[in-house]
């Protein structure tokens, strides 16, 4: 339990052995959260490998399709609900790295007043910025692999934001 302290500040979380031994590993839970669409027709909770979506890298001015490597569950993480300034949302791990357009990584528990990538519609990618950050609980959130880039993800199929960014190391 994090004692309440002016100093203090949480950083992410660690998993521990729940019976002595080993040691602790970090959660690595950078992903988004069950009911979150990944393209108008798709949710993150039934892809599956090589489904394609909506991907960006650094430098790109646009997103183009690439296939999903891998998908893995993973059960009660915290997660965070981001809302950029058009009111586009998408829910993922507190620990979700996100990038703004000039390549700097956040977690996304740490993005407010950060621009983020947007897909409205089929319109191109715009960047906006991140005005809410709130607590969205605990959930389950999907490990998703398209190869170090980002996906386009959101709470509306119709409205996305670009998220994840497994080269990020914290």
């Amino acid at each position: 339990m994090l004692a309440g302290n002016t100093w203090r500040r949480s950083v992410g979380t660690i998993r521990t052995p729940a019976n002595g031994g080993g040691g602790t590993v970090p959660d690595d839970s950078w992903c988004v959260a069950a009911g979150t669409w990944l393209t108008k027709k798709l949710l993150a909770d039934h892809c599956k490998a090589g489904d394609r979506i909506d991907c960006w890298d650094i430098g790109d001015r646009d997103t183009h399709l690439a296939p999903i490597h891998k998908v893995k569950p993973q059960h009660e993480v915290p997660c965070v609900l981001l809302t950029t300034a058009s009111g586009a949302q998408v829910l993922c791990s507190r620990e979700t790295p996100v990038t703004d357009p000039h390549g700097t990584v956040y977690e996304a528990q740490h993005c407010q007043g950060v621009k983020l990538g947007v897909l409205h519609k089929e319109e191109p990618l715009t960047w906006e910025t991140v005005e809410q950050v709130e607590c969205a609980g605990l959930r389950t959130v999907y490990k998703i692999s398209v190869g170090n880039i980002s996906y386009a993800a959101g709470v509306d199929s119709q409205h996305r934001v670009i998220t994840h960014n497994q080269r990020h190391k914290p």
